[in-house]
């Protein structure tokens, strides 16, 4: 997907079933330029990924793409969050992948918080 390339995602897996394709695509954001650094990163690891996983299958027939994209990390406090946006089409994805990816790392700066 040449949204994902231009993004700076890297495909990092492919695989093939009975049913179809999937793509898993992934791109590390605390080394984008502008990256906000008050954005925390993962506890486990102190880096900050988005992931994507892009499907192409076969039900009945009909082909379906579908696609989702996900923070998946540990806070300060050592709670694992998996941070989903899911059910999107390729054009969906493709069309609104800056601010997907802003959503979610709202998100993630919410999970975050100390809890009181």
């Amino acid at each position: 997907m040449k949204a994902l390339t231009d993004a700076g995602y890297k495909r990092w897996n492919v695989g093939t079933d009975q049913y179809g394709t999937t793509e898993e695509w992934q791109a590390r954001v605390d080394i984008r330029d502008g990256f906000d650094e008050s954005i925390p990163l993962c506890q486990c690891n102190d880096k900050l990924f988005f992931n994507v996983k892009a499907y192409d299958f076969d039900i009945n027939g009909i082909d379906h793409k579908s696609a989702n994209i996900d923070i998946t990390a540990e806070n300060k406090q050592g709670e694992w969050c998996d941070l989903k946006i899911y059910s999107l089409t390729w054009e969906e994805l493709e069309s609104k992948l800056p601010s997907l990816e802003q959503k979610l790392l709202r998100m993630w700066v919410e999970f975050n918080k100390e809890q009181v």
